[in-house]
């Protein structure tokens, strides 16, 4: 899916009596990307307060949010710098129709800040496209994007997921997720345990019958068994990468054709995602494994889609140390992210809704304004046509009550439908997340007053679908 065509617009904002500051504001449906250059300006002696902003326009149709703020003494006269700055706004679909890019000086007196020079109340205002003015996003078709959730099964009666299976059918889905497990499959031998394979078979089966491909993890280290693992231990790095490329051949050749591609490691920012880990796993060692598995996949089935990154929230810094690597570009097909409207970061993690978009500082942990990030670190890299697949996202329909460690974690199944609807539907728009995967097909466990466990579209038995389903087939098939 391509972007929609941008709007250029260069502005010359007029700022009192201290000259002009001007800014690039690239405009297309939902999104404005700003670009300033550094600019200084010369200010008496005093304490000086210089802040720049964009917000949605009129000023009661969105919030305005804070780009840069400096708060600097001059003991004489002298020359401040507002530095340069690209900030994201995202657009409010039903209400805000402009952004405007506001700069404002304020010197101390006392101890209030007085007034000093801004660029005006309708200066910097940048309409964006009227055909998008006070409209929902159309979901892009079904060969553009497509959505599902995840349905791992290795701990769960196929039974179960095939209803979660049915569920995301329903939905209008046509993909998910699968994380394999090497260990499991090879757990003595090359060859594929029966039993497993089998469970295998069904899970690929009751795929196909409901339409569905599998995005899989095929991860040369965690799962790999210890047969094949160096020093014999379950989990290390292959001893011979020919065993996992046998592994990965073999698991292509039974099963590619119900599946959309391959991932490697689930979230190696995290140290939880490593055995034994303390920290996230270290650039470079992750970019020797991409080649790995890039190379694996692409000899067994070489127009197999492969991703990189699988990182937890819209992690920039992270994805910077991999583009510091110089064998990262070239060995995938996009990036894949797991972002979330949850702030991960608070005791206990509180989830927001999407709609409304949190400050510049709170990027990493808000679906759009992360992944506008992120992908102006791709454009930043020259990988801007670059695609990016969303394969995990979500909120968790728990139930509240005293006591519960988790209360600011549940939203209600209603504001999970909502939230997820209209997540997909900016996903859609954005123009370079090609995939939306959410997590998850269903809640894994039966008693919704434990979190986190009731991500699902459909309760733990796969038998009664939520109200996210409905409303997913609902967005998809809006104009």
């Amino acid at each position: 899916m391509s972007n929609p065509d941008p709007t250029v617009t260069n502005l010359s904002l007029t700022l009192g009596s201290l000259g002009t500051y001007n800014a690039t504001v690239t405009t297309w449906e939902m999104v404005a990307d700003v670009t300033m250059a550094a600019q200084g300006f010369t200010f008496p002696t005093g304490r000086w307060l210089v802040t720049l902003v964009i917000a949605g326009f009129p000023a009661d149709k969105a919030p305005v949010s804070v780009v840069s703020q400096q708060d600097i003494t001059l003991g004489s006269p002298g020359t401040i710098t507002v530095p340069a700055e690209t900030f994201y706004h995202l657009r409010d679909f039903t209400q805000a129709r402009s952004v405007q890019v506001q700069l404002t000086v304020s010197k101390r007196s006392g101890s209030l800040w007085v007034p000093f020079a801004s660029t005006g109340a309708n200066n910097g205002i940048v309409a964006l496209p009227a055909a998008a003015a006070g409209t929902v996003p159309p979901f892009g078709a079904a060969s553009e994007q497509v959505f599902g959730p995840l349905t791992n099964f290795q701990n769960y009666p196929i039974g179960y997921l095939q209803g979660a299976h049915a569920a995301i059918k329903a939905a209008g889905g046509t993909i998910t997720r699968n994380d394999t497990q090497w260990m499991q499959l090879c757990p003595t031998s090359a060859a594929f345990d029966a039993t497993i394979q089998a469970a295998y078979d069904a899970y690929f089966t009751s795929c196909a019958t409901n339409g569905l491909k599998a995005i899989v993890y095929l991860c040369p280290i965690i799962s790999s068994p210890a047969w094949a693992a160096t020093s014999g231990v379950r989990g290390n790095p292959p001893a011979s990468w020919s065993d996992y490329s046998t592994f990965v051949s073999n698991f292509l050749a039974r099963w590619g054709t119900n599946i959309a591609a391959v991932a490697m490691i689930n979230e190696p920012n995290l140290y939880g995602s490593i055995p034994n880990g303390t920290a996230a796993l270290d650039a470079p060692t992750y970019v020797g494994l991409l080649q790995h598995t890039y190379s694996a996949v692409k000899a067994a089935s070489p127009t197999m889609p492969v991703l990189a990154g699988s990182l937890s929230l819209c992690d920039t810094t992270y994805l910077a140390s991999l583009y510091a690597q110089a064998g990262f570009k070239g060995n995938y097909d996009a990036i894949d992210i797991h972002p979330y409207s949850v702030d991960f970061f608070q005791t206990p993690p509180i989830a927001h809704d999407p709609s409304i978009a949190q400050s510049a500082a709170n990027a990493m942990v808000d679906i759009l304004p992360g992944l506008m990030a992120v992908h102006k670190m791709m454009r930043d890299n020259s990988e801007g046509t670059v695609p990016i697949w969303v394969v995990e996202c979500g909120w968790n329909a728990g139930v509240s009550g005293a006591g519960k460690t988790y209360n600011a974690y549940d939203v209600s199944e209603a504001q999970q439908a909502a939230f997820t609807a209209y997540a997909l539907r900016a996903l859609a728009r954005l123009g370079y997340v090609n995939v939306a995967n959410f997590y998850a097909a269903r809640d894994t466990s039966p008693n919704a007053y434990l979190s986190p466990n009731s991500w699902g579209w459909s309760d733990y038995w796969g038998n009664r679908q939520k109200p996210v389903v409905a409303a997913l087939a609902a967005a998809k098939a809006a104009p």
